[in-house]
């Protein structure tokens, strides 16, 4: 069978950065590559189309379905992207009416009945898709019915049957090594934000799903249908970034993953890996700094990891714990200290416009975040998401149509979709840009953005960042001049 799998996930780059649009990162579309690997190991014929490096408007996505003419479509969804595939999939329906769809990604699993209910697709994937898409599409192969399949969801009859999920796979290890090689010419065009590489190819890859924790404000356990932390062995990470390494000229690799380093053995073990093979490689990953220790530090660093990147979220010690955040700001500010000793920089995570947001808790993150020996941060704008706590207590158990505009969740974390009780939305855009203003401006600040320049694109976004502040200043200024209250 002939699939085109397509990953529209931050088509508008614009409408999901804004004034930042050159600056946000373009990642790999990683699981629909895992997927493909899957899928040409049962003999199917893949297309691979990430609108990310391949930007493509409709019109042009409709002529490349036409010109492949494929047995199926299948398309991730996200939440941010959902005006995107809404228009997407009505054009699709419109020109070609016999073709099936088939719809997957955390948004399906949040809300798996999402457009099939509609008539936009044929068939909801819900869950992990790696052993239930491969069975899906046989099943189409040969004429069977999908009926039964677990995590599909369909029309019957008129209604729409969503059936029960199977279990997670247990061994991640029997999964091949994603489809790298329909990346092609693409490789090079990939990189996560400013500072956070230094060599190109780069690539992320996800080495384990799920999150032992409850933050309040991540979809994760939604997503994974509980706190279930599930990773790939030591030695299956060690072959898949030696393998990187030597047929794609991969230099760098970011673990894309919600707490990397949970298993010490794990992480100890891909680092003496890295050591034996001598591979040439940089790496850095996402973690909570609970996980964090002197000796085991020291090891990563030796084993080529230059980057941290830490949640710390606010700097409020009430707020901290209304978001049921596993971390005191105590016990990060130490071991914060304790990575950059070990020679490896921090990238610190914060949120601005919590449920509970005030003037003063603003005001205590800035000071945590310029007080802290971090590298670079970000500033994200709390946005209650489907599948997470916060957004059941916002919004209750509804249906994905009565969430209301989903095309708001476009610039996610980079504009307010929600007013927190002592905040007005425009004011809690201001406070994330005055704590962006406040960090990056300062002199020692500057100088090490200076210094991570490396090549002429990264010298083209710095200054697109610079002419997008000095913008966003400038307007700023212009709407306290036309409404010195606000």
């Amino acid at each position: 069978m002939k699939i085109l799998l397509l990953s529209g996930a931050d088509s508008d780059k614009r409408t999901r950065y804004g004034d930042y649009s050159l600056v946000g990162p373009r990642l790999q579309p990683y699981n629909l590559m895992q997927l493909t690997a899957l899928l040409e190991r049962d003999g199917h014929i893949v297309h691979l189309l990430d609108t990310e490096v391949e930007p493509q408007t409709l019109p042009e996505t409709f002529e490349l379905v036409g010109r492949l003419h494929p047995d199926l479509l299948g398309v991730s969804v996200y939440t941010i992207n959902h005006a995107y595939i809404t228009a997407l999939l009505e054009g699709v329906r419109s020109r070609y009416p016999k073709l099936p769809v088939v719809l997957g990604g955390p948004h399906m699993t949040i809300y798996p009945a999402a457009f099939v209910e509609r008539g936009l697709a044929d068939y909801g994937v819900a869950g992990e898709a790696d052993l239930v898409f491969p069975e899906l599409v046989s099943a189409l192969e040969r004429g069977s019915s999908v009926h039964e399949l677990a995590n599909v969801t369909t029309l019957r009859e008129g209604k729409v049957v969503t059936n029960p999920t199977r279990p997670f796979i247990d061994d991640l290890d029997a999964l091949p090594f994603p489809a790298f090689h329909l990346l092609g010419k693409n490789l090079g065009k990939y990189w996560p934000q400013p500072m956070t590489y230094r060599r190109k190819p780069m690539t992320i890859v996800v080495t384990s799903r799920g999150c032992p924790y409850d933050c309040s404000f991540c979809p994760a356990a939604g997503i994974w249908a509980g706190r279930r932390w599930r990773a790939q062995s030591a030695e299956y990470v060690g072959n898949l970034m030696e393998w990187l390494s030597k047929d794609y000229g991969i230099r760098e690799i970011c673990f894309n993953e919600n707490t990397f380093a949970l298993d010490r053995h794990r992480v100890e073990g891909i680092c003496n890996f890295i050591l034996k093979k001598r591979l040439n490689i940089l790496w850095s990953g996402n973690v909570n700094a609970r996980h964090l220790h002197a000796d085991l530090l020291a090891l990563m660093h030796r084993a080529g990891c230059w980057l941290l990147s830490i949640g710390i979220e606010t700097g409020d010690a009430g707020i901290m714990s209304s978001i049921n955040k596993p971390l005191d700001l105590a016990q990060a500010e130490e071991k914060i200290k304790l990575v950059v000793s070990k020679g490896i920089k921090v990238r610190g995570y914060f949120i601005v416009g919590h449920q509970e947001e005030t003037e003063a808790s603003v005001r205590k993150t800035i000071a945590l975040a310029k007080r802290l020996p971090l590298y670079t941060a970000n500033f994200s704008i709390f946005v209650p998401v489907p599948g997470s706590r916060d957004f059941t207590n916002i919004y209750g158990e509804v249906a994905e149509h009565a969430i209301g505009d989903l095309s708001n969740y476009a610039n996610l974390g980079c504009g307010s979709r929600y007013q927190p009780a002592h905040l007005s939305g425009q004011r809690v855009i201001d406070l994330q840009r005055r704590a962006m203003f406040e960090f990056f401006l300062r002199p020692s600040q500057v100088g090490r953005l200076v210094r991570s320049i490396e090549t002429f694109e990264d010298f083209r976004r710095f200054a697109y960042m610079g002419l997008a502040g000095t913008n966003i200043v400038g307007r700023s200024l212009l709407r306290k001049v036309r409404n010195p209250t606000a």
